[in-house]
């Protein structure tokens, strides 16, 4: 037999090959899939060239999609059908198997994006609605055809662009559901911001450096250039400042329709009410927490970091929002949101947007200079009712209530200054600031309690120490004797005078500063002892003499359990030096255990106002660990944090052991001070 022949026998035969079959964007003949979807290699590269430059726009109002001939001709048209049958990015598609409801996810808000992207350039109406008009009927708006000859204004692109922003948005079920009031205070608060990103998104995908009409011209190549007074510098700055950002850190498509759903569902908008406010604060934390899983898939051990970055957008935003309205004459800012508007807190017309809240520029240094003092505030004398007395009309005055006026303030949803906050900017400069300070109020405080006294023979009960504008203290004499009630009284009363110098607790209302600092400062005095306990090298709880924290009992036999005992005094001591916790995160820890807004019994106002610095500090805290322990900053906050059931477990067998006294009719006294902790912990 011939080797031919030979090979012929025992070859195996080939498999049938199919026919070739028709891609199924442009129905030509196509041989494999591209980006998940049957496809020509015309297709292909269409749907590629999108992903590298940004996409193309239809002109024609999308009837491109109808006419295979004509989509031929249209490359936004294309691309968008691409999309509408399945085709992803390579990236995208690595999720498919390991995270399918993410997956999901992403891929349907790429889609609702890029169907609303596909409007941009050709749509064009005659309408002119409100934006109170749009909100309750988003069909209000009828196309029409557009010479392609015609230049848009500056200001027919922000009238399209802002309500082609509200239109995309109500195509949520979960929006159509809200109340029509809140969905317009929504759009009005959030709609210029979101524009904003978009457009920095379009010109990041389009390879621009600054802020560009979808047609690719620079804004102020139109009549903007002549709204402002006196501000293209300033006007340079913010057609670059978003990009440069969004640039720098290679935000991608899917975080960019990620970041928008929580840019916009934002709880802390104003005049919304509670029901809304929950549903956004849920939705809000559903497209957070799939932000968060997308950066951890991608990004691994650098998730959290990048999960900050992404989220710091938001105060470039912001910032270029505020200089807008500074370089801007009103009618042009109205005219772009058409948000004639009042204060929000005074009533007085503004079209400002500071700190989060539309609000005058009067309200806002006024937010400034009370989030920042540490003197207490004056209590109303109309038992703050002040603002019952209608809007501004001049006449008023009950703005010169300070109390009430950041009552106000709070109750709409202000936020901390952008000083105050931890962005990329200023991240630094800020966490060394907040230790700086934290380290001088604690050395002061540790002076008091080793070198001075409190007046002998005192007795003060919570309420009295938080009545009195100052603590008088005295020097201690040379040899002047301590014993456990004294120490812990004056211990107590440094604990609680060091808790009233910070700035959050002077603004409190009355009632929750009381609740603030009876539900904490035992836990803190206690975090102050260990934390001097294991300076010091020693593995027990003591007062700085060495005096024993617990008292001296008249039984001759231990009635209560030497375990107990010996809980209280070493728990807290050992997990400080497990952790080997450094001075810096010692500082940041203490104030984060009482600007706590879980807090049993906080009126709604206490509670926003402690969760903004407890986030403050809390970002500070991570900042502090992913500088100095780099990979490993994420695992160490998060072991810092569990420090705090530590101290829950301590505080419980403290109230244990004081239960037992009592139960077994010890002669044991202790200071009014004393008593009013454990009884606020019977309480709770």
């Amino acid at each position: 037999m011939s080797n031919r022949a030979r090979n012929k026998a025992t070859r195996p035969s080939r498999p049938f090959r199919a026919p070739e079959k028709d891609c199924r964007v442009c129905k030509k003949s196509a041989f494999c899939e591209h980006y998940g979807v049957f496809s020509c290699n015309t297709c292909k590269r269409i749907f590629k060239t999108a992903l590298d430059n940004g996409p193309h726009y239809c002109t024609k109002l999308g009837v491109c999609l109808k006419n295979l001939d004509l989509m031929s001709k249209c490359k936004g048209c294309w691309y968008q059908k691409c999309v509408e049958l399945g085709m992803i990015s390579c990236s995208l598609r690595k999720l498919t198997g390991v995270n399918e409801k993410l997956f999901a996810l992403v891929k349907n808000l790429l889609l609702i994006d890029v169907r609303r992207t596909s409007k941009i350039a050709g749509f064009y109406t005659a309408d002119d609605p409100t934006l109170d008009e749009l909100v309750v009927n988003p069909h209000c708006l009828r196309p029409c055809e557009k010479d392609p000859q015609q230049i848009l204004s500056i200001l027919d692109w922000c009238f399209l662009l802002n309500s082609l922003q509200v239109v995309f948005f109500l195509d949520f079920e979960f929006i159509q559901n809200l109340p029509t009031t809140d969905k317009i205070h929504m759009f009005k608060a959030n709609n210029l911001n979101l524009c904003m990103l978009a457009g920095a998104m379009r010109s990041v995908q389009s390879g621009w450096e600054t802020m560009r009409t979808p047609a690719g011209h620079a804004y102020h190549t139109f009549e903007l250039i002549n709204q402002v007074d006196n501000s293209k510098e300033l006007l340079q700055v913010i057609e670059k400042r978003v990009i440069e950002k969004m640039v720098d850190i290679k935000v991608t498509h899917e975080e960019f329709v990620l970041l928008s759903m929580v840019f916009f569902l934002d709880p802390a908008t104003p005049n919304i009410s509670e029901a809304s406010a929950k549903t956004l604060a849920e939705y809000q934390n559903f497209y957070a927490s799939a932000l968060l899983q997308y950066c951890e898939f991608y990004h691994r051990k650098d998730a959290p970091s990048r999960f900050v970055e992404l989220l710091s957008i938001k105060s470039i935003v912001h910032k270029n929002t505020s200089d807008l309205n500074y370089s801007s004459e009103p009618s042009f800012l109205l005219t772009m949101l058409s948000l004639a508007n009042n204060c929000s807190i005074c009533g007085r017309f503004t079209t400002d947007f500071n700190y989060g809240v539309l609000s005058c520029n009067a309200c806002k240094v006024f937010f400034r200079r009370m989030i920042t003092r540490t003197a207490p505030l004056r209590k109303c004398h109309l038992g703050e009712r002040c603002f019952d007395n209608g809007r501004y009309n001049g006449k008023n005055k009950y703005l010169n209530c300070q109390f009430c006026r950041f009552q106000k303030c709070l109750r709409n949803k202000m936020t901390l200054p952008s000083y105050l906050l931890f962005t990329d900017q200023n991240k630094e400069k800020c966490l060394e600031a907040v230790i700086t300070s934290l380290n001088e109020m604690d050395i002061v405080r540790g002076k008091y309690l080793i070198d001075f006294i409190t007046p002998t023979g005192t007795d003060l009960s919570i309420n009295e120490i938080l009545n009195m504008e100052n603590v008088v203290y005295m020097e201690k004499p040379a040899g002047h004797p301590m014993n456990f009630n004294s120490w812990a009284f004056h211990s107590s009363i440094i604990t609680v005078d060091f808790m009233k110098k910070f700035a959050f607790v002077n603004l409190l209302r009355a009632e929750d500063q009381r609740i603030v600092i009876k539900e904490c400062y035992v836990k803190l005095g206690a975090l102050f002892g260990s934390n001097r306990a294991f300076k010091s090298r020693k593995g027990l709880l003591s007062f700085p003499d060495g005096t024993d924290l617990l008292p001296k009992t008249e039984w001759p036999n231990p009635r209560i359990s030497p375990k107990l005992e010996n809980r209280i005094r070493s728990r807290l001591v050992g997990r400080l030096a497990e952790l080997n916790v450094t001075h810096e995160e010692f500082l940041l820890l203490s104030v984060l255990l009482f600007c706590n807004p879980a807090i049993s019994n906080l009126s709604e106002n206490g509670k926003f106002l402690l969760g903004i610095y407890q986030n403050m500090y809390g970002a500070a805290l991570l900042q502090y660990c992913l500088y100095k322990y780099q990979h490993n900053g994420p695992a160490r906050y998060a072991d810092l944090l569990g420090f705090y059931s530590v101290i829950g477990k301590h505080y419980d067998d403290v109230i244990q052991y004081y239960v037992l006294l009592q139960v077994l009719q010890s002669t044991v006294e202790v200071k009014k001070i004393v008593q009013d902790g454990i009884e606020a912990a019977y309480r709770n």
